[in-house]
């Protein structure tokens, strides 16, 4: 069975000693194993840990461009590149 938790995030260690998120529900015997987390020291010590299984693809995350001005854009039509192709007229 899949179950997600209610905060759906990988769990943190809270100030009485539990844990929260998905390692929480494995340290509270919820689930029997969580995939997919980032390890760190302190998550390290809460279960067991197993070798990868699996790994698909890597990816990367990067900040979605955005129009913004640009001072210099009424001189860029003279640049080399675009002067220097032939007009299709």
């Amino acid at each position: 069975m899949y179950v997600t938790n209610a905060d759906d995030s990988n769990g943190k260690r809270l100030d009485n000693g539990s844990w929260s998120g998905s390692i929480g529900m494995v340290h509270h015997g919820e689930a029997d194993f969580t995939a997919a987390i980032s390890l760190d020291l302190f998550r390290y010590h809460v279960g067991e840990v197993s070798e990868i299984i699996f790994i698909d693809e890597y990816s990367a995350a990067y900040k979605r461009p955005s129009v913004q001005s640009d001072i210099a854009g009424f001189v860029k039509p003279f640049t080399p590149l675009v002067s220097e192709r032939p007009c299709p007229i």
